[in-house]
C-alpha cells in the first residue's frame, strides 16, 4: 500500500469499552475503521481460542460497531453474505439483532481454490444460494489476506444483482484482514460505481489492526505469500490496544527474525533441561544414581 506515511489513526469513539479509530489522509473513497476491545485483543493473542469462543469474542465490538452505523444512518435494512466457511466465525447476525438493525436475509456462497499440479491456479463456486435485498446493505464477515475471494465472491454477487435489475445501496465489511484489503476495495468501488453511479462505497471495519502479510516464505520458509500475516504485527496492535502510528505497523522483518531467534533459544533450552539429563543422552538418571 502506497502513501501509508500520510495516514493516521483519528480516534471516533471509545464507549462500553470499545475504542474506534478511523484512517484518514489517505484520500480513500471509503471508510476504514479499526476496533479494539478487550475480547479480541484476547482472541488474537491467545492461539488456543478455538470454536464457539472466536465467534463470542467477537461480539462486543462487532455490535458496538453496528450501533454506530446504525446512528449514522449508514444501515438500515441488511442482507448479510455468508462465504463458507469463514463467515461462520463472525456474528454478524446476533450483533444486527442485538442493535435492532433487520436482516432480510442471509445469501451464502462456497469459493474454493483450484489446484493444478499442486499449485493454486483459480477459484471455483461450488455452491451458491443468494437472495436480492435491492439498495439494502451486504455485510461480510471474512478474512482479508490475498482478498482473492473477496474479489471473486464480491463481483458474482454483484452480477446476480445486476442481472435482476436491482443494485446495493452499500457494503460493510468486518474483517481481521490485511493492508491488500484496502487496494483491492478502493478498485472495487471505482468499478461497482460505472454500473451503479449511487454505491455509496465500502465501510470496513478490522479487528485490532490493518496487518501485513508476506510476500515470500518468510524465515520458516513454509509462509504462503499473500496469505500468511506477519505474527509480530497482531501482537504488537494487541499489545498497543490499538492507539498505535502507522509506522509502528511497519515493522522489519529483521524483527520477526529476532522474535523466531528468541522463541528458539527458549525451546532448546527447555528442551535441554527435560531431557539432555537421561540415559538415552549418556547421562545417569537421579533415580538411577539414587538406586
Amino acid at each position: 500500500m502506497k502513501n501509508w506515511n500520510q495516514v493516521k489513526l483519528v480516534p471516533e469513539f471509545n464507549e462500553q469499552g470499545v475504542a474506534c479509530y478511523k484512517l484518514a489522509g489517505g484520500n480513500y473513497v471509503n471508510e476504514y475503521y479499526v476496533v479494539s476491545e478487550a475480547e479480541t485483543r484476547k482472541l488474537l493473542n491467545t492461539p488456543e481460542i478455538v470454536g464457539y469462543e472466536v465467534y463470542d469474542c467477537l461480539i462486543p465490538s462487532t455490535s458496538q460497531m453496528l450501533y454506530y452505523f446504525k446512528e449514522q444512518k449508514k444501515v438500515t435494512t441488511a442482507n448479510i453474505l455468508s462465504i463458507l466457511r469463514g463467515a461462520l466465525n463472525y456474528p454478524l447476525e446476533e450483533s444486527c439483532y442485538r442493535e435492532h438493525i433487520r436482516v432480510h436475509d442471509i445469501s451464502f456462497l462456497s469459493s474454493e481454490r483450484v489446484f493444478a499440479d499442486e499449485e493454486i491456479a483459480g477459484l471455483e463456486i461450488k455452491y451458491s444460494k443468494l437472495t436480492m435485498v435491492p439498495d439494502s446493505t451486504l455485510m461480510i464477515g471474512d478474512i482479508i489476506a490475498s482478498g482473492e475471494t473477496l474479489i471473486h465472491c464480491l463481483r458474482y454477487v454483484t452480477d446476480f444483482y445486476r442481472k435482476n435489475g436491482a443494485k446495493l445501496r452499500n457494503i460493510i465489511i468486518f474483517t481481521i484482514g490485511g493492508t491488500k484489503g484496502i487496494e483491492i476495495l478502493e478498485n472495487l468501488t471505482r468499478e461497482i460505481r460505472e454500473f451503479w453511479p449511487e454505491f455509496e462505497g465500502f465501510i470496513t471495519v478490522y479487528y485490532e489492526g490493518i496487518f501485513s502479510t508476506y510476500q515470500d516464505k518468510g524465515v520458516s520458509g513454509i509462509n504462503l505469500p499473500d496469505v500468511y500475516f506477519y505474527f509480530p504485527y497482531r501482537l504488537w496492535t494487541s499489545l498497543r490496544h490499538g492507539c498505535f502510528p502507522f509506522s509502528d505497523i511497519q515493522l522489519s522483518s529483521a524483527l520477526f527474525s529476532l522474535f523466531l531467534s528468541i522463541y528458539l533459544l527458549l525451546y532448546v533450552y527447555q528442551f535441554q533441561t527435560l531431557y539432555f539429563h537421561h540415559p538415552f543422552f549418556g547421562v545417569k538418571s537421579i533415580t538411577q544414581e539414587v538406586n
